[in-house]
């Protein structure tokens, strides 16, 4: 294998054959490792410092009515005083 052929569909075919091979000679760790590659690929699993950014909101993301909404809402918070 050489870099010029080294693809991504190159790689996932060649992982996916593996797998096959290692399930028909009950090689399940292998196999199951190809898994996890595989599922990495199309994102099913998340290393756990990466499961907070799922959830992070874009500002890019959000209208100008949310933004405004989201300031009147942070300017009401810190004109409160909290209580200790």
């Amino acid at each position: 294998m050489t870099p010029d052929t080294l693809t991504p569909k190159r790689i996932l075919k060649e992982l996916h054959e593996i797998y096959l091979m290692a399930l028909g000679k009950a090689q399940y760790s292998v196999a199951l490792k190809i898994q996890e590659l595989l599922g990495r690929e199309v994102g099913l699993f998340l290393a756990k410092n990466n499961a907070a950014e799922k959830n992070k909101i874009s500002v890019d993301a959000l209208s100008d009515e949310d933004i405004t909404h989201l300031i009147e809402d942070l300017e009401a918070k810190l004109s409160t005083p909290t209580q200790k």
